[in-house]
């Protein structure tokens, strides 16, 4: 458990500081021509949960999430953290990878008042990627890009199934939203 706990911690340090480092979340200066660069920590619950077989699955966001975002929507500026929530199914996912569609929606304040970006979406996963946590993958959309690196919270794919995670998602609109 301590293990975990502090593998979890550490990746989680590094994906957040990661947002901080130059070109990151934390020194983005988006474009009239860009969209928003958005981040977020959230949890998600995951049903009938992860395991070593392949099974098709549906998650969701439990509790709506706070997600940071800079640049402007609607033509708006962007002016304080805003709300996420999401749901969605994977097909053939386990412990080691999947893929599956989506839909989000986030809900920013802006200096005319809060606008609401909803977008659906494909990803995939792979288990031990690259940017940390157990499994991480890309997600996309029409006019978007992003990535999500997931945490075990409930389950551990071996003696019991992963029915929570972590994930810190990063997403990205390449134009107007």
């Amino acid at each position: 458990m301590a293990r975990t706990f502090l593998a979890r911690a550490g990746s989680l340090t590094l994906a957040f500081g990661s947002l901080l480092a130059p070109g990151g979340l934390g020194q983005a200066h988006a474009t009239a021509a860009d969209g928003p660069r958005c981040a977020l920590h959230k949890d998600d619950v995951i049903e009938p949960g992860l395991t070593l077989k392949q099974a098709d699955i549906a998650y969701r966001t439990p509790a709506t999430a706070s997600i940071t975002c800079v640049g402007e929507a609607d033509g708006h500026r962007i002016t304080k953290p805003g709300t996420f929530t999401e749901t969605g199914q994977g097909k053939a996912a386990n412990c080691l990878g999947g893929a599956g569609n989506g839909t989000f929606t986030i809900v920013v304040p802006t200096d005319a008042g809060p606008q609401t970006i909803t977008r659906s979406y494909t990803f995939d996963y792979t288990a031990l990627p690259e940017r940390g946590g157990l499994l991480g993958g890309k997600l996309s959309g029409d006019g978007f890009t992003g990535t999500i690196d997931m945490f075990p919270v409930q389950g551990d794919c071996a003696t019991r199934p992963m029915t929570r995670i972590h994930t810190v998602d990063n997403i990205e609109f390449h134009r107007p939203v």
